[in-house]
């Protein structure tokens, strides 16, 4: 599948999910960030896919590049994590998330479970209008919303999306589950920074 990354620049216009407008207009961001927990706090929790929770953690570390673009955006950003432990996504995306946050001064991460995110998740569905697991919604210092991450990365959704239907759930699990590890995590945080800049955010 590693064939699919160069079509990101074509897709990934609609497949950055931007907030649904009034959608989440009585949900307030900053009190839920606020309530979320640090990653450390969830990982010591973390029951379900915990090898692959911290595995993708500990072997993680980000790419200079990825550190020294996300250090050019330059203000602080703030990443509200709806996820859960048993989620295949959320366990291949979230942890390379908080290694290239803690590389990055005022970049922080809180997380939250699905029945406090629900809102969240309600608000900012994936392109086939399923709420899910992780989604990251990205916020400046006044928590207002840059932008948001939808299950997974847009190379990834668009090859799922096309495939569902046509291969046989087993082997498209395990197709799914090869690409997030020749990725490493490297789409993700592309993804998120671009996110964070303020770019891929319009549907």
């Amino acid at each position: 599948m590693r064939w699919a990354r160069g079509l990101l620049p074509a897709i990934a216009a609609t497949l950055l999910i931007a907030p649904i407008p009034g959608a989440a207009q009585n949900v307030d961001l900053g009190d839920l960030y606020k309530r979320g927990i640090t990653f450390e706090e969830f990982l010591s929790d973390v029951e379900r896919r915990s090898e692959t929770w911290e595995s993708n953690y500990e072997n993680g570390a980000p790419t200079h590049q990825a550190v020294e673009a996300a250090r050019a955006v330059g203000a602080p950003i703030k990443f509200l994590v709806v996820a859960e432990d048993w989620c295949h996504d959320s366990a291949n995306t979230v942890p390379y998330l908080v290694r290239l946050a803690e590389q990055v001064e005022g970049w922080d991460v809180r997380v939250l479970n699905s029945s406090t995110g629900r809102a969240v998740m309600n608000a900012n569905r994936t392109p086939d209008g399923r709420a899910s697991t992780p989604t990251i919604v990205v916020l400046d210092q006044n928590d207002e919303t840059l932008g948001v991450f939808v299950e997974r990365p847009a190379v990834l959704q668009d090859w799922f999306q096309q495939n569902k239907d046509e291969i046989e759930r087993r082997e498209l699990m395990e197709q799914k589950s090869t690409w997030y590890a020749e990725d490493a995590g490297e789409e993700t945080l592309r993804e998120l920074i671009e996110l964070a800049r303020g770019e891929g955010s319009e549907s």
